[in-house]
């Protein structure tokens, strides 16, 4: 990555604090790497259960605005890191903690085609 380079990531997970382990693991592996972290909530859904989140993260200072001074984003959202994990190479148990959202992710996305994907 560039010196001023920006990694974006587009994650979907709960709403509740105490189910967005994932989100709370990715964050602060972010913030261990990275000088700057910026958190969005892209879009509520599945009746306000669950977001989308966008993170962006970089070692130059990130300002979240587009030309004109307009907000890039709502947010950014602040997201507490307590109890969450760093990941590394070696200990990246993000498939595990992602699986139960995943499983909603796929059911959703399911319920709206007319062919059931086994």
């Amino acid at each position: 990555m560039r010196e001023r380079g920006v990694l974006a990531i587009n994650f979907h997970d709960y709403r509740d604090a105490r189910k967005a382990v994932s989100t709370k693991a990715i964050l602060k592996t972010l913030k261990t790497v990275f000088k700057d972290v910026l958190v969005f909530e892209v879009e509520p859904w599945g009746e306000g259960r669950f977001r989308e989140i966008s993170f962006l993260a970089s070692m130059a200072n990130l300002t979240p605005t587009l030309a004109g001074g307009k907000m890039m984003l709502p947010g950014p959202v602040s997201i507490d890191t307590e109890g969450g994990v760093v990941i590394s190479d070696g200990y990246n148990p993000i498939d595990i903690m992602y699986a139960p959202m995943a499983k909603i992710m796929r059911e959703t996305t399911q319920k709206g085609f007319a062919i059931t994907i086994r």
